[in-house]
């Protein structure tokens, strides 16, 4: 009986040893680190408050080379895009929600993606008709358009630089769109080289556009602030921004 009792023990005590234990497996997924910025040749820098930004820019686009493409479902990465639409140079274009709609008027190729809405941040549209005419407003016009974007703030209007008092203001990188008194059309991005989706806080931008427009010998009269952050992207040949989120649309320039 005792021998009995003792083998049946024994038998147990090998079961609980060979038993599968129950394991939690932890996936550590690797913080994401921002690729850097790419360019060929040294970045032209401005100062702001005494901190330096690197910045870019696609010139004298004139209005019919630009083109608007929607990105909110496909979500493709824009070097996709630039490659399908075999654009010379790009850049995100407006702000979108949570839902990957756009945040504001939205119209391109005869297809209307969001509609108007009122806001002080998001003040402004930019627009090209069919006659080769693009611009910076307050206002949609009553026109037939090729393309409209809602976004902003308005940076500089008429020469003026526009003054932007903006709560929770944060440092990121920023995208323009601007017009040349010469009728022509600048993109730009001002950014920070260290910590590149960081860059100048929103308040500062309209100095920033009016240092690079001197510099440069722009000569802009109207900019407006598109989307920035990680939902941005800049692309001219020689400085390429990469986007870490999908940018909800771009502008393609050929």
């Amino acid at each position: 009986m005792k021998k009995s009792l003792f083998i049946v023990i024994l038998l147990l005590i090998l079961v609980a040893l060979f038993q599968p234990q129950k394991t939690h497996r932890i996936i550590f997924q690797p913080t994401p680190t921002p690729e850097p910025a790419e360019t060929k040749e040294p970045s032209p820098r401005i100062s702001l408050n005494g901190v330096e930004y690197a910045y870019a820019f696609i010139r004298e686009a004139t209005a019919s080379s630009i083109s608007l493409i929607p990105n909110f479902t496909e979500k493709r990465d824009a070097k996709t895009i630039r490659d399908v639409h075999a654009c010379n140079a790009a850049l995100n274009a407006g702000f979108y929600d949570a839902s990957g709609k756009p945040l504001g008027y939205f119209f391109t190729d005869k297809k209307t993606y969001g509609k108007q809405i009122q806001s002080a941040l998001v003040n402004g549209f930019f627009w090209a008709n069919h006659d080769g005419v693009a611009v910076i407003s307050t206002e949609l016009p009553h026109v037939p358009m090729r393309f409209a974007l809602q976004t902003g703030p308005i940076l500089l209007f008429d020469g003026q630089s526009m003054p932007l008092v903006i709560q929770h203001d944060e440092p990121a990188r920023r995208m323009v769109a601007a017009k040349t008194r010469g009728n022509t059309y600048v993109f730009l991005t001002v950014y920070d080289e260290n910590s590149v989706f960081g860059g100048p806080l929103l308040s500062d931008l309209p100095s920033a556009v009016e240092e690079i427009s001197n510099q440069e010998e722009f000569r802009i009269a109207d900019a407006i602030n598109l989307d920035g952050g990680s939902a941005s992207a800049f692309y001219n040949g020689d400085t390429n921004l990469s986007e870490f989120t999908p940018v909800g649309s771009l502008f393609c320039v050929k």
